[in-house]
């Protein structure tokens, strides 16, 4: 059995998260991996159960989504945009994570993670910085 536990360590690609859409009060980050197929000894994988998604923003508190497997071999390509980040315009996050492959009898991969991910809500879509975002001049006041 201990050998058994030995083989289930997974081979997992790296995920991406590079792309985000936002809507007037928060953004979902895109996030895609590919799954494994095969175990680290290289045998056919057979029951892989999920993914697990661990991520923060902006540093605070570990977050976790599972993302189911797309079929027990494994193989598939994941795109998952159900994660939403509380952002309005004027505001940044980052959001940093890593995946785990699970099967079904409890073996998990090493993470696999990804490069931080800037959300910029202070800049239009052409890069230039919003109005909205700057801070207005010194006005002038008169006492009389």
């Amino acid at each position: 059995m201990t050998i058994l536990a030995l083989l289930i360590a997974l081979l997992l690609a790296p995920i991406a998260a590079g792309a985000y859409t936002c809507t007037t009060a928060d953004c979902t980050p895109t996030v895609t991996y590919a799954e494994p197929s095969t175990y680290v000894s290289g045998q056919p994988l057979t029951n892989l159960q999920d993914g697990l998604y661990s991520y923060q923003v902006n540093g605070g508190p570990t977050q976790q989504l599972v993302v189911p497997a797309s079929r027990p071999q494994g193989g598939g390509t994941i795109t998952n945009t159900t994660i939403k980040v509380p952002l309005t315009v004027c505001q940044t996050a980052t959001v940093t994570g890593s995946i785990v492959a699970r099967t079904t009898v409890g073996g998990v991969s090493a993470p696999a993670g990804h490069a931080p991910l800037l959300m910029d809500r202070t800049k239009l879509q052409n890069g230039q910085p919003d109005p909205q975002c700057t801070t207005p001049g010194a006005g002038s006041l008169t006492v009389q």
